[in-house]
Order: C-alpha cells, then sequence, then structure tokens
C-alpha cells in the first residue's frame, strides 16, 4: 500500500500517474517558462553553470548546473495537475482531505552538474520530541523525461524522516546506503519533506530540455556512498551574454551533449494549518517590472 510505503519508509512510487499526453503538454509548457527564465539570467550575466550562488523569488541555484524555478509554475496546466493528479489520493490519505498545495516548481540539472547536497526540504516540527510525528508536508516528483542514473536520479535515505534515524546519518552510525530509483516520465514519487534526499549529477544530454544559444557556431563525477558522516544542507545547496537568444526544446537526442538538461517537475503539500517559510524567503525578482 502506497500510504503504508509513504509512513513507514518516508516515499512511495505511484506507476503511471501522469498519461503521456499530460506529460507532453507539462513538458511543452516547461519548456516555455525555463527559457524565459534563462534568458533573464542571462541578461543578469548569471551563469547556472558557474557554481555561484544566486536566489530570486522565480528561480535559484541548488548547486552547480542545477536551478530550481517557480516562475509561473501556479498557472496552467501546472494548476489543475497539482490538483487532479494521479498522486492525489495518497496525499489526502496521509495530510487529510483539506490539505492544500503549497507551491510547484521544476529542477532543472543540466549536463555536468553536480551532486546535490544531502538536505530535507523542510524540518521537523518539534525537534528533539521522544515521539516520531506523521507527516505535516509532502513533495511530490513528476519526472518529465525518464530518469536514469544517467541524466540524474534523486537518491533517498528510507526511514530518514524519522528524526532519530536522521541523526544516525550525521553522526555516522548508519549502515544501509541510499536508495535511487529508475523511473519513468508519468511515474511519480511522493515523499515525506523531512527525508533526507539530494539529486545527483546529470552525466549524459540524451532527452531533456536543450539550451544553446543562436550563433553560427553550434556549439563524472563518481560519488561513493557515504561511509561515515552525511553532511545536511539547509537549502539544499552542497556548500557551494547569451549571443543571440536562448533555445529550448524537450526531448531533442540529436542535441549537442553539453546542451541538455534533465527537468523534474514537483508540488509540495500540506496540512491546512502549516506553511513553509523556508524555501524561496526572498523578496528579490528576476524579472522586471515585479515588486
Amino acid at each position: 500500500m502506497a500510504e503504508k510505503s509513504l509512513l513507514d519508509a518516508g516515499l512511495c512510487i505511484i506507476q503511471n500517474a501522469v498519461p503521456a499526453d499530460a506529460i507532453a503538454v507539462a513538458a511543452a509548457q516547461a519548456k516555455l517558462v525555463t527559457a524565459e527564465v534563462m534568458a533573464a539570467l542571462s541578461d543578469r550575466g548569471v551563469d547556472p553553470n558557474s557554481g555561484h550562488e544566486f536566489v530570486y523569488s522565480e528561480v535559484a541555484s541548488r548547486c552547480r548546473g542545477r536551478i530550481d524555478v517557480r516562475h509561473r509554475f501556479d498557472q496552467e496546466p501546472f494548476a489543475s495537475l497539482g490538483k487532479e493528479g494521479g498522486w492525489m489520493h495518497v496525499v489526502k490519505e496521509v495530510l487529510g482531505g483539506d490539505c492544500r498545495m503549497q507551491y510547484a516548481g521544476l529542477v532543472l540539472s543540466l549536463p555536468g552538474s553536480d551532486d546535490q547536497g544531502w538536505h530535507t526540504d523542510g524540518e521537523h516540527l518539534f525537534p528533539g520530541l521522544d515521539q516520531h510525528t506523521p507527516p505535516h508536508a509532502v513533495t511530490v516528483f513528476v519526472p518529465l523525461v525518464d530518469l536514469s542514473s544517467e541524466n540524474g536520479t534523486p537518491e533517498f535515505f528510507l526511514g530518514s524522516h524519522v528524526e532519530k534515524n536522521a541523526a544516525a546519518l550525521t553522526e555516522g552510525t548508519e549502515t544501509d546506503p541510499p536508495c535511487s530509483f529508475d523511473m519513468k516520465a508519468g511515474t511519480v514519487l511522493v515523499f515525506d519533506y523531512r527525508l533526507v534526499h539530494r539529486g545527483t549529477a546529470n552525466k549524459t544530454g540524451v532527452g531533456a530540455i536543450v539550451a544553446r544559444t543562436n550563433t553560427d557556431d553550434d556549439e563524472e563525477r563518481e560519488d561513493p556512498i557515504p561511509k561515515k558522516k552525511v553532511k545536511l544542507d539547509a537549502d539544499g545547496d552542497d556548500g557551494d551574454s547569451d549571443g543571440g537568444g536562448v533555445e529550448r526544446a524537450l526531448g531533442d537526442t540529436n542535441a549537442k551533449q553539453d546542451a541538455v538538461g534533465r527537468p523534474l517537475l514537483y508540488f509540495v503539500y500540506s496540512k491546512t494549518w502549516w506553511t513553509d517559510t523556508r524555501n524561496f524567503n526572498t523578496h528579490e525578482h528576476l524579472f522586471n517590472g515585479k515588486e
């Protein structure tokens, strides 16, 4: 049962939760939104591959080559997908029928991106409490392309949503390795907001969002399983001119290897009384004309 897996292990996988036609529509819109964001970053002289941190209300860096985009993900088709997605029965079972969506976004991992730092999306409500509390928020990952070890799958420490288990990671007493899952586009992964996880490096350029400048010339990191201590980052960071326009495309397998990224759509849900004040806590906008 998916709900039991989510409560016990901290995550569950739902196969074929989004039809292929809905994935295609979402991917097409994600392409447009990403184009706008990448062009605006370029106008400001911001290079996501540089490793320099940046945070705007619409987009933030998560590590070198990995950006978290919120721009226009409260609009269609994402708004309807967030309300009617094939994972909502699990979310409502765990959080209650009156749960609400906090926000949606997209994580784009560019080719050659670094592994993300180990982190949780949110903290425990009552740190140090002896008794484990049920989830107050969950994240839903919706890959817009197939995920593999080549283009970067998320990794999770199962059971680390329980505070004492997370403590074992930071203290170096955890012995079980992290888990990752190859996933087809349309399959979704639901996980507890407190679960320790990270995104892994994108080692390939096939089957994702293409980003290249319109010029005349077209133009691995091995990560062993942590043996001792895992450093948890507070915000998912690992501590660390476009030449005439920007083109974006989804699923272009003929694109240059260094010009393709991996898009992962996400939705965050919570109990009605809880609000996320930790992520994207900024008032600086990327786009002009916004307050």
